[in-house]
């Protein structure tokens, strides 16, 4: 989306809309000083310039909370009049569009010049912001040819520092603070059960999905999350989404699967490999038994296996053609030696930390 000019009592925040796209211009008129008074219109369209009647355009006062709120007219115009002088983020929203997130980029460097522009070139599209820490080789050279923000400190005030400076550039809704020498990848897996675990608080994968960002599931190390349930994982983030939303159908089973099979294999880079059954693809699938009792009334698959499915159900893995496990039961490992070996490792660690 995209706005007129700005004045200096208005400060637009605009966020994009995925999927259907809807497009928000507008002029923001300087305040009367006199009446302390001023007002925000514009219009709304969607990405083929179509006018998007009863849009819903809201302003919100992010100083003081004050939301007034209007509805676009039949060749989608808007006029918020009467508002008193603040930094105000506007939102937009009709049937049919997705909300998207916007998502910026901080960028901290010092003496980054070998891995800088790889990691530019990773950001394409994004606003990103560098900056620089008194660097004494090339990079605010190498910064300066990318269309990128650089703030050149004249001296070093270390990551954290640098990285404020960053963020109060951007108004985006999410933002990434990146090493230089990080390239960023086509998508995201969200550690679901881990976020929630470790306190870092509510996974963002509706956010991620609305902004167009391939999202993957995947699980993070079992000492931190328990095991390796991805049955559970799954049930886990459609919970999640649609409670959020409060939309029993914001996330439908059969979406959570694809995170689950192909989009985590996309994650990886290796979708040409593994994570759906198509010729030339490795043959790695499981097989899960619909005579168990919580399966037995078996309906649509994708729902089943997101909200009823067990690690229990499942009868058979085959990884690379080989047969990992068979009738229920691990057939390439000796369970009992595997247990045992792990007791051991686990005593003689305990023991060397004097943790007991």
């Amino acid at each position: 989306m995209s706005v007129g000019r700005r004045s200096r009592t208005f400060r637009a925040l605009l966020p994009l809309f995925a999927g259907a796209v809807l497009l928000f211009g507008g002029a923001m008129p300087q305040a009367l000083a006199q009446l302390l008074q001023g007002s925000i219109s514009g219009n709304v369209s969607d990405a083929s310039q179509a006018a998007v009647a009863s849009a819903k355009v809201s302003a919100t006062d992010e100083n003081t909370g004050l939301t007034r709120s209007t509805a676009a007219n039949s060749t989608g115009i808007y006029d918020i009049p009467v508002l008193p002088p603040g930094t105000y983020k506007l939102t937009v929203s009709a049937s049919g569009f997705q909300t998207a997130v916007r998502t910026g980029v901080v960028v901290v460097t010092y003496n980054s010049a070998e891995v800088i522009e790889k990691c530019l070139d990773s950001c394409n599209g994004l606003p990103v912001v560098v900056v620089d820490n008194a660097s004494r080789d090339t990079t605010q050279d190498l910064v300066r040819k990318h269309n990128v923000r650089l703030i050149a400190n004249a001296k070093n005030r270390g990551f954290g520092g640098a990285a404020n400076q960053g963020v109060a550039e951007l108004d985006t809704e999410l933002i990434l603070l990146l090493n230089p020498d990080v390239e960023l990848a086509a998508s995201i897996e969200p550690l679901e059960d881990a976020c929630l675990r470790i306190g870092f608080g509510m996974p963002q994968t509706g956010e991620l999905l609305a902004a167009g960002i391939p999202v993957g599931l995947s699980v993070d190390t079992v000492e931190l999350t328990g095991n390796a349930d991805m049955f559970g994982i799954m049930k886990l983030v459609q919970n999640i989404e649609n409670g959020k939303a409060e939309n029993e159908f914001k996330l439908t089973a059969r979406r959570v699967l694809e995170l689950g099979t192909i989009e985590g294999a996309r994650s990886m880079g290796i979708d040409d490999k593994v994570g759906s059954l198509k010729p030339g693809k490795r043959a790695d699938l499981i097989m899960v038994s619909t005579r168990d009792i919580n399966l037995g009334v078996f309906t649509d698959p994708a729902h089943m296996l997101v909200t009823a499915a067990q690690p229990g159900n499942v009868d058979t893995v085959v990884i690379d053609g080989r047969i990992l496990k068979r009738g229920g039961k691990l057939a390439a490992l000796n369970v009992s030696q595997v247990v045992g070996e792990a007791s051991a490792a686990n005593a003689a660690l305990r023991k060397r930390a004097e943790w007991w």
